[in-house]
């Protein structure tokens, strides 16, 4: 692997590849081998740039999982993972007052330490939703994400002194084999696959619970610290977002196409295809993303039928929805319904 990294490829800090690679060892695998496989040495991982490409961790993971053989690898390297470890980002979590602000500060913070590594909150009464943002561009690898949500599953535990238990857990990959009986043990929670986002769902009163031993005073010194480095960083996701949000707006009884986006950001159509391309997406990828997500929410939580789905998401009708429905879920939205309770 080139030490460079490809323009507009999604990176993460090497810090975290570091320690995925002591992780692996440390679970028996033959890490020299693993390294070989992607044409890198022992050297080159201690030497890495600041930031590398996504890419270089995915190719890690799969080699790792070639060599061992296994497909549990992911909660078992989560089950390592200390806030510490994620440098600024970790210790300023680690100093929030409560939960919830330890979570909104990894929203905020996250990307320090690489894309995808944020979450995002949303509260719904007594319920709160903790999502992990999917990166525009990036395939979803299971082994890194059950990784991820081991890891912020643990460290809530840590932070609390509590013995957290969410009221659903959320996997955008099926359901895997290996590894299915340790996440129902570490999690003891209904888990949901092939869901439309990967995250969990908590009370929200959760939030509330302190933060054992945080020092407020060392934590707003920390964060002035971690706003310094988000600033140094390019601003890739901030474009994302807010094509996003623009979206969202849209779907709601107005015009979600190019043409009249590109015309809200003061931008040509051109110009707004080539900054998404950049970002590693486009706009059919974030309104494929999106309505997805939309969709499944209201089959999910509310008893709207599915030509008022398709409605509300500017679906020419409903088996427009249908079809694109089974090519994102593979199953309609009836069967996906069914499902929910059988």
């Amino acid at each position: 692997m080139s030490g460079r990294t490809t323009e507009g490829e999604p990176t993460r800090a090497s810090l975290l590849i570091q320690h995925t690679v002591a992780g692996f060892e440390a679970l028996g695998i033959d890490v020299d081998e693993v390294l070989g496989r992607v044409g890198l040495t022992r050297r080159d991982i201690a030497e890495m740039p600041a930031r590398v490409p996504m890419s270089w961790g995915v190719r890690l993971w799969d080699a790792a999982q070639e060599v061992s053989g296994r497909t549990d690898l992911g909660v078992r390297l989560g089950e390592f993972v200390r806030p510490e470890m994620y440098d600024v980002t970790g210790y300023v979590v680690r100093h929030s007052s409560t939960l919830g602000d330890a979570i909104r500060r990894l929203n905020r913070y996250g990307r320090i330490m690489g894309e995808g590594i944020d979450v995002q909150l949303e509260v719904q009464g007594n319920r709160a939703i903790i999502r992990q943002p999917p990166v525009p561009g990036h395939t979803e690898h299971p082994q890194i994400t059950q990784c991820f949500m081991t890891a912020l599953g643990l460290i809530a535990r840590q932070l609390t002194g509590k013995e957290l238990v969410p009221l659903e857990v959320h996997f955008m990959h099926p359901e895997p084999r290996e590894s299915l009986e340790m996440l129902r043990e570490l999690f003891g929670a209904p888990l949901h696959f092939s869901a439309p986002f990967n995250g969990f769902v908590i009370d929200s009163a959760l939030l509330e619970l302190p933060v054992v031993g945080h020092d407020t005073r060392l934590g707003a010194i920390l964060e002035r610290q971690a706003d310094q480095l988000l600033e140094q960083l390019p601003d890739r996701g901030g474009f994302v977002r807010r094509v996003t949000e623009l979206l969202t707006e849209e779907l709601k009884g107005g015009n979600p196409n190019a043409d009249h986006i590109a015309s809200r950001l003061q931008l040509s159509t051109r110009t707004l295809s080539r900054r998404l391309k950049a970002c590693g997406t486009s706009h059919q990828t974030l309104l494929d993303q999106l309505r997805h997500e939309l969709a499944t929410r209201y089959l999910r939580n509310t008893d709207m039928d599915v030509s008022e789905v398709a409605f509300v998401l500017g679906f020419s009708d409903a088996s427009a929805l249908n079809r694109a429905f089974k090519r994102w879920a593979g199953m309609t939205p009836t069967e996906y319904r069914r499902s929910l309770v059988a």
